[in-house]
């Protein structure tokens, strides 16, 4: 084959494979106009249930413990002060109690079917922390934590897969800090009944930084129902890391501050970040729905609606940008 063919296939190649996958974005003001778009399936398959399906019946454990047993803590390494528990690389745990704060960033570390409930925590650290781990079908319980250590915790920190889990009674649901050689992936959990306890403030999901291979938020409800102290349901700032490729979908995001809020300041973020048929429910006195302090926008802002109960996929009125200056 000569090079005149080999040129001709390698345009063809890139007119019937790529081209499709450019697309321009509405004039929306806070909305970038070109980038390629990947579609969020092929990299990680999505749960069944939108954000606005979500409850304690169909999410973590779905409220029966019946075939739960105590974990065997020698499987790890416990903290000679009775917590956290460090667990190994490679280590799968299903249908167990887990009683402690507990270090997942060996690798490979796999979690279905839990109760992580933990009697302790240090203050201000995280009930759990991952790295590359999976999370699914549990339920993360902060609960018996009193109000002195619970103060800026978080259920959840660091990169990986969380999925379908019922999380509650932590200061902040998830904190995302995604570093990981691969993409991280928040979707299917039921994110309520936070804690606030002066001075902190309240997040259901945080994204600090995102410069590994994506992150997808999809298809969670996550409600901020504190009048003092809730700054968002999600919120996106660049803090310790750079952001960006996140695609934001199918979410019912709630409660008081903001719902879901872009910033710029820090490390920055970039230009392809996409919120697509999401559900917005701001409560009486809330800041506003959504916001965005400075930076290029929103890539695609599209199919994002008011939350109405009664409605036909809870879509109430749509929630349109405002021209940015």
């Amino acid at each position: 084959m000569n090079k005149f063919n080999i040129r001709k296939l390698f345009f063809l190649y890139i007119i019937i494979f790529l081209a499709p996958k450019l697309y321009v974005c509405s004039s929306e003001s806070g909305v970038n106009h070109l980038s390629a778009r990947f579609d969020a399936d092929m990299l990680y398959a999505g749960t069944d249930l939108k954000g606005w399906e979500l409850n304690e019946t169909n999410t973590g454990l779905k409220g029966d413990y019946s075939k739960l047993t105590e974990f065997n803590v020698s499987l790890g390494k416990l903290a000679s002060s009775g917590g956290p528990l460090y667990l190994p690389a490679g280590i799968k745990i299903s249908d167990k109690i887990l009683r402690y704060q507990l270090f997942l960033d060996a690798g490979g570390i796999t979690i279905e079917r839990c109760l992580i409930r933990p009697v302790g925590v240090g203050k201000g650290m995280p009930l759990v922390t991952a790295g590359n781990a999976i999370i699914r079908d549990s339920e993360i319980d902060g609960s018996l934590i009193p109000d002195e250590r619970i103060v800026y915790s978080i259920a959840y920190s660091g990169h990986g897969i969380i999925e379908r889990c019922n999380i509650h009674h932590a200061a902040t649901g998830i904190f995302i800090n995604n570093t990981g050689s691969k993409i991280s992936v928040a979707q299917g959990n039921f994110i309520h009944n936070l804690r606030w306890i002066s001075p902190a403030h309240m997040d259901g999901i945080t994204v600090r930084r995102s410069d590994g291979k994506g992150l997808i938020i999809r298809n969670n409800r996550s409600i901020c129902d504190s009048v003092r102290g809730s700054t968002g349901a999600l919120f996106i700032q660049p803090y310790q890391g750079f952001i960006d490729n996140v695609l934001i979908e199918g979410n019912l995001l709630e409660g008081y501050g903001y719902n879901l809020y872009l910033e710029y300041r820090g490390h920055r973020y970039g230009s392809n970040i996409r919120v697509i048929n999401n559900r917005f429910n701001a409560y009486s006195g809330s800041a506003r729905t959504v916001g965005v302090d400075g930076g290029p926008g929103w890539h695609e802002w599209s199919e994002n609606y008011i939350y109405k109960k009664d409605a036909s996929d809870g879509r109430g009125k749509a929630v349109t940008l405002k021209k940015r200056k």
